[in-house]
């Protein structure tokens, strides 16, 4: 089952990666939760919450926001 919504460190993760001009997706995968980043831009009146991914596809770490990540329960939980 996949659910959408906040991370935490340590959560496995479907994550798609859009094209540039976010119509379409480049590429997904899983990956699991390595960092969860509060970024303030100065200039809205709410935080962005960005996280960074470990890609199992690609052995390298990525930065996503929420909306590009689905968490997947692992059965058992």
């Amino acid at each position: 089952m996949i659910k959408k919504g906040e991370f935490e460190i340590g959560d496995l993760v479907q994550w798609h990666e859009p094209f540039p001009d976010h119509f379409g997706i480049r590429d997904i995968g899983k990956g699991i939760v390595l960092e969860k980043r509060e970024v303030d831009f100065g200039f809205r009146d709410f935080k962005s919450t960005n996280y960074k991914v470990f890609r199992n596809k690609y052995s390298d770490t990525m930065y996503f926001e929420s909306r590009e990540l689905e968490k997947v329960e692992v059965k058992g939980e």
